[in-house]
């Protein structure tokens, strides 16, 4: 997860994973982003989501919450995006719904 207005990474999980290599490949995605942010400013666009499907691997990095980006990798060629993005809908209601309720 990422902070929406800097791109900071927030959170994130992943099974199996060495703590030390990941957290360097968000921090790459994140200031990959950032520039990519950039560039869309200069050119007056503004920046929603980014979607790449490369063989069998799909990325995806959506609005999440009104303060967070989410961002899900995916390696197996036969998920179809749109299952993804369903995925990551409803996993924002309930974190949505959630921050409701503590509110």
């Amino acid at each position: 997860m990422f902070e929406k207005s800097t791109f900071l990474v927030i959170s994130y999980i992943q099974e199996y994973s060495d703590f030390e290599s990941n957290h360097e490949k968000f921090v790459q995605v994140s200031e990959t982003i950032k520039s990519y942010r950039m560039a869309c400013k200069k050119k007056l666009t503004h920046f929603v989501s980014v979607r790449i499907r490369n063989g069998p691997f799909s990325m995806f990095i959506e609005p999440f919450t009104s303060t967070t980006y989410i961002l899900v990798v995916v390696n197996d060629a036969d998920v179809e995006p749109a299952v993804v993005k369903l995925n990551i809908d409803s996993a924002r209601e309930y974190f949505v719904n959630l921050a409701d309720t503590r509110s």
